[in-house]
């Protein structure tokens, strides 16, 4: 009876391999092929540039990550929208007992654009003429020593226009909603290889002749997104966007449903206005696997009383279901890889509810994707923004610097 549905999940299955072993795969081999491969020494002048907001969960402890890089010559800049910010003392204070060449910038209230991008530009208004190469952080991102060296090494090709990280979000306390976050966000690294689809702000490079050649400060003038807008900027120039797994960053997770929510369909929001193309594979993926696994699960769960039922359909189901956490597992290694070894003993302990979430992850996205529809308003870091084009928002209530 339900033949046409056990054959269509069984064909989802084998594309949902195709999708994930493979990808897994290659990034393993890439990861191996890196270590072995000698790279001629890469270090230009480089100017990190950090925006910052609030005193958030290990702030100290990442700044001082920043400042203490195996890196030979590289400045930073950490901005703030105001002087009274609770991060413009906190920052100050350290960079004040190090000998890192490192400078505060207070950038001022944004009107015709999203504050980071604002940050971002009054930042590189206070660049050194002869900084080569412009790194971007997040304050919440905690990298390892060797992470400036790392991102910037690929930028020796000239083919290559743009090189990224990505984030991690480490769950405190195990909180679920976390744990399901960290999941949610795992799921963006599949877009992310040798010719990645975009470049992630919190840990991003280019150089500086390129970020200039291609008016991204004049971009970001206008814009809500900093690195889907810069990401636009560099592929449709012809050059690449190099993923650097080495270059993952710890970020520290304690938040609850209304919260995940928020922040993720933020998330989609974004892309769906600044990278239609991105929106719709993640609609596309997303969708199919809510009718494959949700609607599958449905019939099946249905068909339990019936005499006729002969439980063959499970076992494409419980197929897809082991994938997702094959999937999972697979960035969970990365992850553990990658960062910094003091995240290794939370990842363990949270990796059987980690690698478990994935359908789950499948229905928050699901949502993000109908809200995204519905709304152009989103919520950023306490301000509320209206996205009328890609180069157009509108400032609907501003940022209250004492927060």
């Amino acid at each position: 009876m339900h033949s046409p549905i056990t054959a269509f999940a069984t064909a989802f299955v084998i594309l949902q391999f195709v999708k994930i072993v493979v990808p897994a795969l290659l990034t393993s081999f890439r990861i191996t092929r890196n270590r072995r491969r000698h790279r001629e020494p890469f270090e230009p002048k480089a100017t990190v540039i950090v925006p910052c907001k609030g005193s958030e969960p290990g702030l100290e402890d990442n700044i001082r990550a920043f400042l203490n890089q195996e890196y030979r010559d590289y400045s930073l800049l950490f901005v703030t929208e105001s002087g009274s910010d609770a991060a413009y003392a906190i920052i100050k204070r350290i960079i004040s007992q190090h000998s890192r060449p490192a400078r505060m910038i207070v950038a001022g209230l944004a009107k015709e654009c999203g504050q980071k991008a604002h940050n971002l530009c009054a930042a590189v208004q206070s660049v050194e003429q002869d900084a080569e190469v412009l790194v971007f952080a997040d304050s919440d991102a905690h990298p390892r020593s060797s992470w400036l060296a790392e991102l910037c090494a690929p930028l020796s090709d000239p083919a290559v226009g743009a090189t990224t990280g990505f984030r991690w979000y480490i769950p405190i306390a195990s909180n679920f909603w976390s744990i399901l976050l960290s999941s949610w966000n795992a799921q963006g690294l599949v877009m992310l290889h040798e010719r990645s689809l975009f470049a992630w702000g919190g840990s991003m490079a280019v150089r500086t002749e390129d970020f200039r050649r291609l008016g991204i400060e004049r971009i970001w003038r206008t814009a809500l997104s900093d690195d889907l807008s810069l990401s636009k900027a560099i592929r449709g120039s012809g050059l690449k966007i190099t993923f650097v797994p080495q270059c993952l960053v710890a970020t520290y997770a304690d938040l609850n449903m209304r919260q995940v929510l928020e922040f993720t369909t933020r998330q989609i929001s974004i892309t769906r206005f600044y990278r239609r193309d991105m929106w719709w594979q993640v609609v596309a993926a997303h969708s199919l696997y809510t009718a494959v696994f949700w609607g599958g699960l449905a019939v099946a769960v249905s068909e339990i009383p019936s005499a006729t039922f002969d439980g063959r359909l499970i076992i494409p189901l419980a197929a897809i279901m082991t994938l997702s956490a094959c999937h999972l597992w697979s960035r969970l290694a990365l992850a553990i890889h990658c960062l910094p070894e003091d995240y290794s003993a939370n990842l363990i302990r949270t990796r059987l509810a980690f690698v478990s979430t994935g359908p789950l992850v499948t229905l928050v996205y699901l949502y993000n994707i109908v809200v995204s529809c519905m709304t152009r308003r989103i919520t950023w870091r306490g301000i509320v923004y209206e996205m009328v084009s890609p180069s157009e928002i509108k400032v609907i209530r501003p940022s209250n610097p004492a927060e």
